[in-house]
């Protein structure tokens, strides 16, 4: 989805991007300008209200010199938003395809855009990859040079006009006719917790293809031999499989390298748990609850005492009754005898009380006589 596709960036950060990030504040919200606040959102998907987006900096070690860089805050991109909310094809217009049904084929000659949207798929969505040529018996990875965007020099020049920029950190124009452009953001692993930029670590394809005398000269011999990719699993990979009232995974085998064919239960759906006597995901039993685990666990939420379940539960939240004759008590989470009982055994006592003492008279009556 949208808050997934991107990479997680940030901006380097210098006196002069602050003086643009502050003046950028008085855009329209519409501009088209990365100095615009409303350009970007935070890494939870909220909009930036002002500059902090820039102001808010974290500083990192980067190089071997052991010297702090300071960058903005980490950032989502935002304007692309309107594109997806008015693209062409939506709802069912999309073709339902899932990570399986891609393979991402590469000779490594794909940079820059191309190398965050495979890294996308590769990283995020699990997509198998697979490289031809390169250096043989070398690792290859099937994209280079994911960085987050590049700054050409008469952009910089341009918005620092636009924003009415004068100051004494502003460049001055190049005094020869060329073009010159640098990296400005930096962007981050979608799955790594650690903020590694992309571009400072390696990822290597799953599989390798070398090339032939004929697929060198006709590409289609290429794709053909990709083919067989779709039913070889990546060491990485497992399958998703549905049980009856669970979940399961298909492993890897690692002699075959393809998938096996038995799906091994991972989890029972809420509300079941495993039964090793049916070797399959039975109702928890009055009084237990699973979430969504292997087994079911006894609930814990009734009174210690005049309580029994009534239900099993997907939560520790089991139904529960108290014993006839008692009312429950939900501050002190207890079953207390009931006013009509109350009576009830008043009643009882004074009818026996009553017994006992005429019992009693009627004994020393007789002694009389």
């Amino acid at each position: 989805n949208f808050e997934t596709l991107f990479a997680r960036t940030d901006m380097i950060a210098t006196e002069l991007g602050r003086q643009l990030a502050t003046a950028g504040t008085k855009l329209s919200p519409d501009a088209d300008s990365i100095w615009n606040f409303a350009t970007w959102k935070t890494i939870d998907g909220k909009n930036f209200k002002d500059e902090t987006w820039y102001t808010n900096q974290k500083s990192y070690i980067r190089g071997t010199d052991g010297k702090p860089a300071f960058y903005s805050s980490i950032l989502k991109e935002n304007y692309c938003q309107p594109s997806f909310d008015n693209y062409y094809f939506t709802g069912e217009d999309l073709l339902k395809y899932s990570p399986d049904d891609f393979i991402l084929l590469s000779n490594g000659r794909c940079a820059s855009t191309c190398a965050l949207f495979t890294r996308h798929l590769q990283e995020s969505q699990k997509v198998k990859t697979v490289v031809v040529g390169g250096l043989s018996g070398q690792p290859q990875q099937i994209a280079q040079v994911p960085g987050g965007q590049v700054y050409e020099f008469e952009d910089l020049l341009a918005d620092i006009k636009s924003l009415n920029i004068n100051s004494d950190v502003t460049p001055k124009p190049l005094p020869v006719q060329s073009r010159f452009r640098f990296a400005i953001r930096e962007a981050y692993a979608w799955n790594q917790n650690e903020l590694t930029p992309l571009e400072f670590f390696f990822e290597g394809s799953d599989f390798r293809l070398s090339y032939t005398k004929e697929s060198a000269v006709d590409r289609s011999k290429v794709w053909i031999d990709t083919m067989k990719f779709f039913d070889i699993c990546a060491k990485w990979q497992t399958k998703a499989c549905n049980l009856t009232n669970g979940q399961g995974v298909q492993n890897c085998n690692t002699n075959t390298g393809k998938y096996v064919p038995t799906c091994i239960l991972t989890s029972c759906n809420p509300g079941f748990g495993f039964s090793a006597e049916k070797k399959n995901c039975i109702p928890c039993a009055i009084g237990e609850y699973n979430p969504g685990q292997l087994s079911c666990t006894a609930c814990t939420n009734k009174p210690a005492e005049n309580a029994v379940y009534t239900n099993s539960s997907t939560t520790n939240n089991c139904p529960f009754a108290c014993d006839d004759g008692y009312d429950y008590n939900a501050s002190k989470n207890t079953c207390v005898i009931s006013e009509d009982m109350k009576v009830v055994a008043l009643l009882i006592v004074t009818v026996v009380m009553f017994v006992r003492n005429y019992k009693r008279v009627s004994g020393e009556r007789a002694t009389l006589l």
